[in-house]
């Protein structure tokens, strides 16, 4: 296939430097795009689809971010859809976003790790807030990437910048739920970026969280160019996540920072809005809600005696699955005959969940129940 994409960037060289921001490199930017030609799935990626590879380029240089491992800023993930064509996705990583907010001012340097099962790990939220982190080094499990990459490790992940008024600084912390939730109100949850380098995901959704408590301060004309640029990346990571259902108003996931990070308030008097609803008032007019009429008119009639109702029992809570139900299911599913897709989808079909490990301790028991049956 030779120098496909090199040739195909050539081809539109002009049009990929004009978008790109002015404290950028034209010909740096270019010579990461040529090395692209030494990924396989890339080279063939562009062979089938040539203008899915140029636009996910073109995206990056609006962005302001170069491709590729040099810098890790983003990377392009080919991956084959549905109706068996070619795609190519561009996906921002945790150091590009860290990048953007260095080069608009708004940080000084920042760093992100996940931690994992063994670690020492303490936070302390408040006036006084504190994160310390002390990775079990020596733990043996670390010297296999399978354990590493495997999620079901992984407690969470964090996300801490240093701000230009020194000592000031944030610190952000998310679950693993956290990260769950973002994964799975992505367009594609088990896509190339989710299965392949969850611990990176999972420290870009941490910086992201993180980033909506950053802005910058002092514009200055380069900066406002990367703070733009910013934006625009934050648009593009947008549009790779879903909206929430209906009962959950439609609002933008918490993951996902606003255009303008930091800068995103209430509208005015939405709080006394809502504590005005709270009292029986009407927001609109500040009114008290019409009185109902009683079809009763005596006022000499005595009124009955309020009845106390049964307050409502507490809903029952179900833990989730343990990491012990967790190996009980993989050897069940093998004893079944079932693949780990074939798990997966069963857990899908049955209860709406595209991982096992999301299942509560309960649905867990159904499936080995279920899986016992048909292992006979």
């Amino acid at each position: 296939m030779g120098d496909l994409i090199k040739a195909l960037v050539d081809r539109n060289r002009e049009n990929v430097i004009r978008r790109l921001p002015k404290y950028m490199s034209g010909e740096q930017f270019m010579q990461l795009c040529y090395a692209l030609d030494r990924n396989p799935k890339l080279a063939m990626a562009a062979q089938r689809n040539p203008d899915g590879l140029l636009n996910a380029i073109l995206r990056a240089a609006d962005c302001g971010l170069v491709i590729g491992s040099a810098y890790d800023h983003c990377t392009l993930i080919p991956y084959e859809t549905k109706s068996g064509s070619v795609d190519i996705q561009l996906s921002i990583g945790y150091r590009g976003l860290i990048y953007q907010l260095f080069r608009a001012g708004a940080i000084i340097k920042a760093t992100a790790a996940c931690v994992y099962e063994g670690d020492e790990f303490f936070i302390e939220l408040g006036d006084q807030e504190t994160l310390i982190h002390k990775p079990a080094l020596n733990d043996e499990r670390r010297a296999d990437p399978r354990w590493l990459f495997d999620k079901r490790n992984i407690k969470g992940a964090y996300a801490i910048a240093w701000l230009p008024l020194a000592p000031l600084k944030h610190h952000r912390w998310c679950f693993i739920g956290e990260i769950e939730r973002a994964r799975l109100n992505s367009k594609i949850p088990d896509g190339p970026a989710w299965s392949h380098h969850y611990p990176a995901m999972a420290q870009k959704t941490a910086v992201r969280r993180l980033s909506k408590l950053i802005e910058v301060c002092g514009e200055t004309a380069e900066n406002r160019e990367a703070w733009d640029r910013y934006g625009r990346t934050v648009e593009l990571e947008n549009s790779e996540y879903k909206r929430f259902d209906d009962d959950d108003d439609n609002e933008t996931p918490d993951d996902l920072p606003g255009t303008r990070a930091g800068r995103l308030s209430p509208k005015p008097g939405a709080a006394a809005g809502e504590a005005n609803t709270e009292q029986g008032t009407s927001v609109k007019n500040n009114t008290p809600p019409p009185q109902t009429e009683g079809r009763n008119k005596r006022s000499d009639a005595p009124s009955p005696p309020p009845q106390k109702q049964a307050e409502p029992e507490p809903p029952e809570v179900d833990e989730p699955i343990t990491d012990e139900q967790q190996d009980e299911l993989g050897d069940l599913a093998s004893m079944a005959g079932m693949k780990t897709s074939g798990l997966k989808k069963f857990v899908n079909e049955t209860f709406g969940i595209a991982d096992p490990a999301m299942l509560s301790r309960k649905q867990a028991s159904q499936v080995m129940t279920a899986l016992k049956k048909q292992a006979k």
